[in-house]
């Protein structure tokens, strides 16, 4: 059986992860609850409020595509696009910019999460010892490693001071971003190799694949 069938049959399990994807939740909004009413500033102004193409007023390839790609740092398309989608459903509001950049972080850390315990689940990770069938903290079965070490990992990830730039500096959206769609890539990519069947594997693999171009 494998780790996400038998999670799939486990409800105390499924339980504990959404109660560690909430306390990821609850912990990044209330680390960044002042953070909204922060203004444009510095690189903002040249790539966000003075950049003309990201005024999207209908939603269209055509507008898509100017801001993607004819905005000043054209290489970093998804970012802009979501720049673009900002002013189109708040105008240059900086609460709704804020407000994504909050949710980015918020999904990478849930991500650091799946990550630690894919790879605390990865067989030769973390050397279990012999107790004659009986369960021990930190070996494959405990709570304390499928658990509390990847919610450990991701509220450190969260809350740690090194990422208040990357989060409350509107236009550093683009570093987040970034690290989300690694993040992605990796969980996705290891995933795919602790899956048996075929198809999957490799649609995993796509998903990899597309996150890294991202």
């Amino acid at each position: 059986m494998t780790p996400d069938s038998a999670n799939k049959q486990n409800p105390i399990g499924r339980r504990r992860t959404l109660f560690c994807l909430s306390v990821i939740a609850v912990v990044c909004i209330v680390v960044y609850s002042n953070s909204y009413e922060g203004p444009f500033v510095f690189d903002d102004l040249h790539n966000i409020s003075e950049n003309h193409f990201l005024r999207m007023t209908q939603l269209d390839w055509q507008s898509l595509y100017n801001a993607g790609f004819r905005s000043p740092l054209e290489n970093r398309f998804v970012a802009n696009i979501s720049f673009a989608l900002n002013y189109y459903l708040g105008g240059y509001h900086v609460g709704g910019y804020h407000l994504i950049n909050v949710l980015i972080h918020m999904i990478t850390g849930m991500l650091v999460f799946f990550l630690a315990g894919a790879l605390l689940r990865t067989p030769g990770i973390l050397p279990v010892p012999n107790t004659g069938g009986a369960s021990r903290p930190f070996s494959p079965q405990s709570p304390e490693r499928t658990i509390l070490i990847p919610l450990f990992a991701a509220l450190i990830f969260i809350a740690h001071p090194v990422q208040t730039q990357s989060v409350t500096y509107i236009v550093q959206r683009m570093n987040s971003m970034a690290v989300m769609f690694y993040l992605a890539a990796l969980l996705l990519f290891i995933l795919g190799r602790m899956r048996p069947g075929e198809w999957k594997r490799w649609a995993l693999y796509l998903g990899a694949l597309v996150s890294w171009a991202m």
